[in-house]
């Protein structure tokens, strides 16, 4: 009997915390209803429009580019076109001289796509710092600057001819070998791009046949960063596969396949390492929340440098 009226007691426990439960749900309710009224005439924050600014330099560039961008405010109206600011005075600088990056129209577009110099107007040299300054009509500046680093280091590439095939969908791996400079932090991005050409039929009205696709690496990120230890270089190695997708026809075939090590500055680094957060944690709603690193003052964007490294491998 004992055990009995225990469960009974229990019973009425968890009925009681029921209806205590519900009771709360329904007074929590209705004090919800009771807030459910028009709200008028309220003054949102203002918000103004700051400048984007997306540049990078290397020595090994022949033309100097910048894209210039305004930002769209949080509250009030917004667009999902991204248009180029164009009437930007675009300035890329080091101590000694300066040159002016003008509005250019690519691909007959009705307005300006970039802001673009030749570099022999502005050499760019490893060491040394450069400043970028944009302004616009209305008085806003943004302005950043970044450090080109020194000379990519000599690297090692193998071709697994174990894994390569030549079929309607080649494909094939590659590995590579490096060591990092020594002294202080180095970042480095590797890269890889394959060209190829399939069979068309006569009078092909899209292209030529010619294609190139990237080289998958298996790695998480294709970003590496050494340690600050001031010591020897460290050895660094990743693999890669690389296919040309079905989409590209029967009679596809590889010609070359394009290798490169970048030796990038901080900036160029963290941008693209926030960035690729960003973009992996968009629609998970347990993902916590990854800003862009922006290097530039009065706006945002980034302003970076890198010096690279290239080998490229004919195929066939």
């Amino acid at each position: 009997m004992q055990s009995f009226n225990h469960f009974a007691l229990k019973v009425c426990c968890a009925a009681c915390h029921r209806a205590t439960l519900w009771l709360g749900l329904a007074l929590a309710t209705a004090g919800l209803a009771s807030c459910d009224q028009e709200v008028r005439n309220v003054n949102l924050p203002r918000i103004e429009r700051q400048l984007a600014i997306y540049s990078f330099i290397s020595p090994q560039d022949t033309t100097l580019s910048a894209w210039v961008y305004e930002t769209s405010p949080l509250l009030g109206p917004s667009t999902r076109s991204i248009m180029l600011v164009p009437n930007a005075m675009v300035v890329l600088a080091d101590d000694t001289r300066q040159l002016v990056l003008p509005p250019v129209r690519e691909n007959n577009a009705p307005q300006p796509t970039v802001y673009r110099a030749a570099a022999t107007g502005l050499p760019i040299v490893a060491g040394r710092t450069y400043r970028l300054r944009v302004s616009v009509p209305d008085g806003r500046t943004a302005e950043a600057q970044c450090t080109v680093p020194t000379e990519a280091p000599e690297f090692q590439f193998r071709l697994d001819t174990s894994q390569f095939r030549i079929n309607a969908n080649p494909e094939g791996r590659v590995v590579i070998n490096w060591q990092s400079l020594s002294g202080g932090t180095g970042y480095y991005r590797i890269a890889g791009l394959f060209w190829g050409e399939m069979q068309i039929p006569p009078n092909w009205p899209f292209g030529n046949g010619q294609f190139s696709s990237p080289v998958f690496w298996n790695t998480r990120s294709d970003l590496f960063a050494t340690p600050t230890d001031g010591g020897a270089g460290r050895a660094l190695a990743t693999e890669g596969s690389f296919r040309s997708n079905q989409s590209f026809g029967l009679g596809a075939r590889l010609l070359q396949l394009d290798l490169g090590l970048l030796h990038v500055d901080e900036p160029y680094y963290r941008y693209h390492q926030t960035l690729g957060q960003n973009i992996n944690s968009a629609g998970n709603p347990f993902a916590e929340p990854s800003l862009v690193y922006t290097n530039v003052r009065g706006g945002l964007g980034v302003f970076g440098a890198f010096n690279r490294r290239r080998i490229s491998l004919r195929l066939f």
